[in-house]
């Protein structure tokens, strides 16, 4: 049987939204934060570890039909995430 390599938001990470509608990405040991866009926030809220990066392009593709994902900004943010640690790999 195939495992197919999904992700999702580190146990040591939280997405939040403040009052005045910012966006941001927490560490919940150390308390640093990026403060990140409202489509990385719902791409982050759905890395669930049982969606599939397609399913998930797919669904933002569908709330934000003006923006486009480019493959290389993905990349880029996705590898950021690994390297932070605010991302770990899972498989299904």
């Amino acid at each position: 049987m195939k495992s197919t390599i999904t992700l999702k938001l580190s146990e040591k990470w939280d997405i939040l939204e403040d009052f005045d509608g910012n966006y941001y990405i927490l560490n919940l040991e150390n308390g640093d934060y990026y403060e990140i866009d409202l489509m990385k926030f719902k791409f982050l809220s759905l890395l669930d570890g049982k969606r599939t990066l397609e399913e998930i392009i797919n669904i933002i593709a569908q709330n934000f039909p003006k923006n486009k994902i480019s493959d290389k900004n993905l990349g880029d943010f996705l590898e950021k995430g690994l390297r932070k640690g605010f991302l770990k790999k899972c498989f299904i």
